[in-house]
């Protein structure tokens, strides 16, 4: 890697880069926990070895051993969850209707717990040998266990949209921001719930 400004921009390119092809890979919406766990592992690479900017091949190879069915059931269950909920909370706000308020609170009380459910699935994709309903009970079951875990990354999610708010340009590296998050705070947590890790696992 380069040293100084060239260094600073070389490593800013990368993680644009990196950025958008998290955004390719995931338009599908169905591919976006393959596409999310992906960027994990390359980011999770430059730690080990380094950044290296020609990393779109791997990239590719780690978003494909991803994409199993599995991992697109739950991508496209979670993607059509948050839309029906979305729907559901512009129609109580648009619509004058019996209940709106308490129709409004659990619509919306149950849109973040499931935007929530999104990191503990992708880590248990990349990281554990369950099916599709395993994952998904255990991923919910997590939520409240892993509580402290659940609600810093609201709060990062929260902090980040603001960010995004004020300084649009941060869309640039979103996705690798949130890679970083579940990164660091939900891959150590599985260890101490699974004894025997996955046996192609590649965060090692």
């Amino acid at each position: 890697m380069k040293q100084g400004f060239l260094g600073v921009m070389e490593m800013f390119a990368s993680f644009v880069l990196l950025n958008v092809m998290f955004f390719v890979y995931s338009l599908a919406l169905i591919t976006f926990i393959p596409a999310l766990a992906a960027t994990i592992e390359t980011l999770h690479s430059w730690k080990k070895k380094g950044l290296n900017p020609y990393f779109a091949k791997s990239f590719h190879q780690s978003f494909k051993k991803h994409a199993n069915t599995t991992a697109l059931s739950l991508s496209g269950l979670w993607a059509a969850g948050l839309l029906i909920l979305a729907a559901d909370i512009w129609l109580v706000t648009a619509i004058d209707m019996k209940f709106s308020d308490t129709i409004l609170a659990a619509a919306s009380i149950a849109f973040i717990v499931w935007l929530m459910m999104l990191p503990y699935m992708t880590v248990h994709v990349m990281k554990v040998e369950l099916k599709f309903l395993p994952i998904l009970k255990n991923s919910f079951l997590l939520l409240w266990i892993e509580w402290k875990r659940t609600v810093l990354l609201f709060f990062m999610f929260v902090i980040g949209a603001a960010g995004i708010l004020t300084m649009p340009f941060l869309l640039l590296i979103s996705g690798s921001l949130l890679a970083i998050s579940v990164y660091s705070i939900f891959m150590p947590m599985l260890a101490a719930y699974y004894v025997s890790p996955h046996s192609g696992e590649a965060l090692k």
